[in-house]
C-alpha cells in the first residue's frame, strides 16, 4: 500500500482543496503508519533445517472398502450379508505416509531449535511463541541430477525447476510450524518466501562423479516485525 493508494486518498484530495488542514494531518499520519508496516523490518527469531530430499503437501486421499468377493459372498450367512449391506464402512480418509512422516520430522526439528534457541524462554505457558505478523522464508534443497553432475556444469546451486512444486513445499513447512506451536495461525504469515534450488557439488574427480558438497534438506527461516523501525 502507497500513500496514492491509501483507502483515505480521495477524502485527502477533498480536505486539501477545502483548506481542512487537520483532516489532511490525521490522513499523513494513517499513511505514514501503513507505510510503516509495509516497510518493517524484521529480525530473525527461528532458522529450522529439515534434513532430507523436500517434501510437498499431499491432498488427502479416501479409500473405500473393497468389494466382496464370490467366494467370500457364499461364506457369509444371510444374518451376516444383510448387516454388511445395511451399514457398510464408511470411506477413510488418510494422508500418504511420506507427508505425514516429513511433517512429524519438522516439528521436531522446529521443536528442538525453539529450545536451543531460546524461542520458548519468553512463551506464555500453554500459548504460541510468536504473537503478530510473521514473515516465513523457505528454501528447498533438492538432490542434484546426474545430467547436472558434468565437469563443465556450476559447482554452486542451481534453480530447480523440479517436483514437488514449492508451493506445496511451503504450505507443509507452514502446516508444521503451525503444529509446533511457532505460531498459532497462518493468517499471522504476511510474507513468505520461497526458492527450489539443486544442492552444491564438489570438485569433479577423474573416473569419479563430483561429491555431494551439502545434503539436500529444507531450511525455514521465521522473522518477527521489529516495532518502531522504518526502512
Amino acid at each position: 500500500m502507497t500513500v496514492l493508494t491509501h483507502p483515505g486518498y480521495l477524502v485527502a484530495l477533498d480536505a486539501a482543496r477545502e483548506g481542512n488542514w487537520a483532516a489532511l494531518d490525521e490522513w499523513a499520519d494513517g499513511a505514514l503508519a501503513a507505510l510503516a508496516h509495509l516497510h518493517a523490518v524484521w529480525r530473525p527469531v527461528l532458522m529450522v533445517t529439515v534434513p532430507g530430499s523436500p517434501v510437498g503437501a499431499a491432498r488427502p486421499r479416501v479409500v473405500r472398502g473393497k468389494p466382496w468377493t464370490a467366494r467370500a459372498l457364499r461364506a457369509m450367512s444371510r444374518t451376516e450379508l444383510i448387516r454388511k449391506l445395511t451399514n457398510p464402512a464408511p470411506p477413510r480418509v488418510y494422508l500418504p505416509t511420506k507427508h505425514t512422516d516429513w511433517e512429524a520430522l519438522a516439528v521436531r526439528c522446529a521443536l528442538d531449535q525453539m529450545r536451543l534457541q531460546g524461542v520458548l524462554a519468553h512463551a506464555p505457558r500453554g500459548r504460541e511463541a510468536l504473537q503478530g505478523p510473521i514473515r516465513i522464508t523457505v528454501v528447498a534443497v533438492h538432490p542434484r541430477p546426474q545430467r547436472l553432475r558434468r565437469r563443465g556444469d556450476p559447482r554452486e546451486r542451481l534453480l530447480a525447476p523440479t517436483k514437488p512444486d514449492l508451493d506445496n513445499i511451503a504450505k507443509l513447512a507452514l502446516d508444521a510450524l503451525t503444529k509446533a506451536r511457532v505460531y498459532g495461525d497462518d493468517a499471522q504469515v504476511v510474507r513468505l518466501e520461497g526458492d527450489a534450488v539443486y544442492q552444491r557439488i564438489g570438485t569433479h574427480r577423474p573416473g569419479a562423479k563430483a561429491p555431494d558438497a551439502e545434503a539436500p534438506r529444507t531450511i525455514i527461516g521465521v522473522y518477527a516485525e521489529q516495532h518502531g523501525a522504518i526502512l
